[in-house]
């Protein structure tokens, strides 16, 4: 008998024994008994819906999953191919301007080897039309020189004053003809440097020979001022004596009974010991503007100041030439009406002689 049905008889208090009532009660234990097959059928059958639907409720998930994977991939696919047009389309402006410029560099380069032929040309024009006029002046230095003898020796003043302003110009034109001959050495790279040991003193006193009648005539006067420390030096000769004469003669130039100085001394740079020429003047100045263009080649002042002191613009340009190639530098200081200072500073051993 099923339990149910005992637990509810025995609460009831039945007891009844007649054939019929067994009958009966064998019926609702049947009812019974399938009642709960069928209610254990259900739960079942609930049961594996329930986990049909989760399994299928997964899938759908997993499906749309994919789905919104598919759509981002799909957008992200979009982004990416109109990125890289966009690259491609900058990769062709870019090879267009790379093109442009590559053109305009071979341009550059033939312009510039058309304009390095050119300045060789020039240049070896400049060195041979400088010898060329060096050696016919030369001999009309001699034969005046010859002249002003001869004319002291027959007490002839006019013939000697005439000699004598024929040798000025004509040293004068020898000093230009030299620089056109420096200035195309430099360019053409053919410049040669002699180091050797000097006695700054001894240069400092034939500088001063050379220069005393020049201030004198301008009527300034002049001071060279040494310091003891002041000795020997290592460095090319003809360059150091060139480029203080170009300096001294530049400032008595524009200087009227003024002063001009050469100040020398030594001092410590980058620990060692240099030697400082400083070329001093109280003349007319240089202004800022001039400053900025000064020792560019054939540059000088304005027009005015030009014109009233004459010169070709080569001095300053060759003496920063010499002072570079002696591995030393050159600076400027001066105020328009106040006078100018310039500052040669040289090695005082040079490297290569030292070791």
């Amino acid at each position: 008998m099923h339990k149910l049905l005992a637990r509810q008889i025995r609460y009831a208090g039945l007891n009844e024994t007649s054939p019929e009532w067994h009958s009966f009660i064998e019926a609702i234990d049947v009812a019974y008994q399938q009642y709960e097959k069928d209610y254990l059928m259900l739960e079942q059958t609930l049961d594996f819906t329930s986990k049909e639907l989760m399994e299928k409720n997964q899938a759908l998930e997993n499906a749309f999953s994919i789905f919104m994977l598919t759509g981002y991939i799909f957008e992200m696919q979009k982004e990416l191919t109109k990125e890289n047009e966009k690259l491609t389309e900058q990769a062709e402006q870019r090879l267009r301007q790379s093109q442009h410029v590559a053109g305009k560099m071979f341009k550059y380069k033939k312009a510039k080897e058309e304009a390095e032929g050119a300045s060789k040309l020039k240049s070896q024009f400049l060195a041979n039309v400088s010898h060329e006029l060096r050696t016919p002046l030369n001999a009309i230095i001699g034969y005046t020189e010859m002249i002003k003898e001869d004319s002291e020796e027959s007490k002839l003043q006019s013939f000697k004053d005439y000699s004598i302003k024929v040798i000025d110009a004509a040293y004068h034109l020898l000093g230009l003809i030299n620089n056109l001959l420096d200035v195309s050495k430099i360019e053409a790279g053919k410049m040669d440097v002699y180091i050797e040991n000097t006695n700054v003193n001894d240069i400092l006193k034939e500088i001063r020979n050379i220069v005393i009648p020049l201030i004198n005539k301008n009527k300034n006067t002049f001071e060279l001022v040494v310091s003891p420390k002041v000795s020997i030096m290592q460095t090319d000769v003809v360059m150091l004596r060139q480029s203080l004469l170009n300096l001294l003669s530049n400032a008595n130039k524009f200087t009227h009974q003024g002063c001009v100085s050469l100040i020398v001394d030594i001092i410590n740079k980058e620990n060692s010991d240099w030697i400082q020429f400083s070329v001093k003047d109280t003349g007319i100045g240089i202004s800022e503007e001039q400053l900025l263009k000064l020792f560019q080649p054939f540059t000088q002042a304005e027009a005015g100041t030009a014109s009233k002191f004459g010169g070709t613009g080569l001095g300053l340009y060759l003496t920063r030439q010499f002072c570079e190639m002696l591995g030393g530098t050159i600076n400027v200081s001066s105020k328009e009406g106040s006078g100018t200072t310039f500052n040669i500073i040289l090695p005082l051993a040079d490297q290569k002689v030292s070791a």
